[in-house]
């Protein structure tokens, strides 16, 4: 594993040095002893409705859909959410992400967040997850850049609908090209932290790109580019 060389700013040039993130820090393995990763994520984030739910008389069938509904019907619309008023789904997100999500987050991976911060870089999580779980993990790591896939929203309630592009692929290193704009960010001296292939676009416009856990696809793209493989426990 490459040693991360880490570059300390002054606070008056703090926004031209940045961090992106485009994945979500859970532990190696849960307490259940299941590989996290991409479809641990996305379980770990079905269960942790699933509980809120059940301790709130919810209707836990209308949220079965959240492992169940095909990848490109998500890139198009989120259903399992359609219906669902804004600020309750956003009180069970809190209860949620604290009760399931929070405990499995990697150490080390919070450790490396607060070493960013601690340089005085710029630290955003860019995710193709519903603003409403996001939210907590960027209270938690004091992110105030935390961008998910917009949701549309009618009557203060989620339409099932997205709001603008799901953040996939392409559309992340489209989003972290307009973030760099409009923060004076310089990508050249600045991080990116990816786990899927599908992000290898987003961490080619980087100067420091690091593959997290990677997928096989994106290891063998690391050892193509030279980018630095980690992995966090």
């Amino acid at each position: 594993m490459q040693e991360l060389a880490f570059q300390h700013v002054d606070p008056d040039e703090a926004s031209s040095l940045a961090v992106l993130i485009a994945m979500l820090f859970f532990s190696s393995r849960s307490s259940s002893g299941c590989p996290s990763g991409r479809v641990a994520s996305r379980t770990v984030r079905s269960t942790a409705f699933f509980s809120s739910c059940r301790s709130n008389g919810g209707d836990v069938e209308r949220l079965a859909a959240i492992v169940s509904t095909p990848r490109a019907v998500l890139r198009e619309q989120r259903p399992y959410i359609r219906g669902w008023e804004v600020a309750r789904l956003a009180a069970l997100a809190e209860e949620a992400f604290a009760a399931v999500i929070a405990p499995r987050l990697s150490g080390q991976a919070v450790a490396r967040v607060r070493r960013h911060q601690e340089g005085g870089h710029l630290v955003a999580l860019l995710s193709g997850a519903p603003p409403f779980l996001l939210a907590p993990l960027g209270r938690l790591l004091g992110i105030a850049q935390v961008i998910g896939t917009p949701l549309a929203v009618e009557d203060g309630a989620y339409t099932g609908g997205l709001a603008g592009k799901h953040l996939y692929g392409p559309e992340k290193a489209v989003l972290a090209a307009r973030f760099a704009r409009q923060h004076a960010v310089d990508l050249a001296a600045s991080y990116a932290y990816a786990d899927h292939h599908s992000d290898a676009r987003f961490l080619l416009l980087f100067g420091h790109p690091v593959c997290v856990n990677p997928t096989p696809r994106l290891r063998r793209l690391a050892a193509r580019f030279g980018w630095p493989v980690e992995t966090f426990r």
